[in-house]
């Protein structure tokens, strides 16, 4: 600001050129008003970790355990492990996946950098979830709020790349957990279906988005729980999704031009990517007990809060899990193999989530 008024700002001389100079004055203050109506009207991103980027980790520290295996034919089952068929893992912050039983598959999620560009065709803020794998769904599991007067229908969005043929599905899962274990109720009331007719590179994402939910005509679980998700199918190669977001659509309009994206300053209670156990004790019988360094709250079914990974051992089972250790159970060819390794507890890690996971999107 020069402190004078507009009227002392006017050129001298040509009417034309005070014309001109008010033309401008005017615009630019169109424009600025414009830029604070945008950002007072921004919807509330109600995903926790909605940018994907409160986790990194370099391409050259990708572990085993950022893999999940599926067999064909085996449906999903909490007592396995990542490696042989829990179909369900932890990928960052705040967000799991789940695999199809449809066919075999080895599917590999991780956050990491993503490619430079000058391009502004995405938001610069984000990381990148990067996934390789054939068909997967992603979600995250949210309370809402729904009893105010305009609380009372939801939508959901993501941007993402991928290559040409793959399908997409978008929704809003509403959960219900009335037996100790958190699931899926429905899935269908909200799906929009997407299918890319050509590739997608990375520094032009897409966003696809859900249909509105609406919660009072549907009815509402417990705490209004809901998990949106994404669903791919039938992709080749690797992807990247960079953001998401699940807003009020009675609040905000059906399309926002901005979001309030929200931190998860308690993440570090809430969630370990990865980590080795503290030690291992053969308890005989071809149990195997591993404990951790730390002790975990459950308060759903443990294992939806606590996953193992146990490479080489196709067999093993969880049997027991309790706030600072693990119980697994062998074949005997398998427990053979452990009590013969000077160091098996080399080729065990483990997840840990706040947010339950394995919530039965492939039943």
């Amino acid at each position: 600001m020069t402190g004078k008024t507009l009227r002392e700002r006017l050129p001298v001389g040509n009417p034309r050129n005070k014309v001109e100079f008010l033309a401008d004055e005017f615009e630019k203050t169109a424009n600025d008003l414009y830029a604070l109506l945008g950002a007072g009207n921004a919807a509330v991103n109600l995903l926790a970790n909605p940018q994907f980027n409160e986790v990194y980790k370099s391409s050259s520290h990708v572990l085993y355990i950022n893999n999940l295996n599926m067999t064909a034919g085996q449906k999903p089952n909490l007592d396995l492990t990542m490696a042989n068929g829990r179909g369900s893992m932890l990928v960052s912050d705040s967000w799991a996946v789940e695999l199809p039983y449809t066919k075999d598959q080895t599917a590999k999620f991780y956050n990491t950098g993503r490619n430079f560009t000058w391009a502004d065709s995405f938001d610069r803020e984000s990381g990148v979830l990067q996934y390789s794998a054939e068909a997967f769904t992603l979600y995250q599991v949210a309370t809402v709020p729904f009893n105010g007067l305009d609380h009372n229908k939801l939508k959901a969005r993501f941007s993402l790349t991928g290559w040409a043929g793959t399908k997409v599905r978008v929704g809003i899962a509403m959960i219900q957990a009335g037996d100790g274990q958190m699931k899926v109720d429905y899935v269908d009331a909200a799906v929009r279906e997407y299918e890319f007719k050509e590739n997608i590179p990375f520094d032009n994402p897409v966003t696809v988005e859900s249909e509105e939910l609406d919660l009072y005509l549907h009815g509402v679980s417990p705490n209004c729980m809901v998990a949106p998700f994404l669903e791919i199918t039938d992709a080749i190669g690797y992807g990247y999704v960079y953001n998401a977001a699940l807003w009020h659509a009675g609040v905000y309009g059906d399309d926002p031009k901005a979001f309030i994206n929200q931190t998860n300053p308690y993440g570090y209670a809430q969630f370990i990517n990865e980590s080795s156990f503290k030690s291992i004790e053969d308890l005989g019988g071809n149990l195997v007990k591993l404990t951790t360094k730390r002790n975990f709250p459950y308060f759903q079914d443990p294992r939806q809060h606590f996953l193992t990974y146990i490479r080489d051992y196709s067999s093993a089972k969880v049997v027991d899990v309790q706030p600072d250790s693990v119980t697994i159970n062998l074949n005997n060819e398998d427990y053979a193999t452990f009590q013969s390794k000077s160091n098996p507890i080399s080729d065990m890690w483990y997840q840990y989530s706040m947010m339950p996971i394995g919530l039965g999107f492939y039943k």
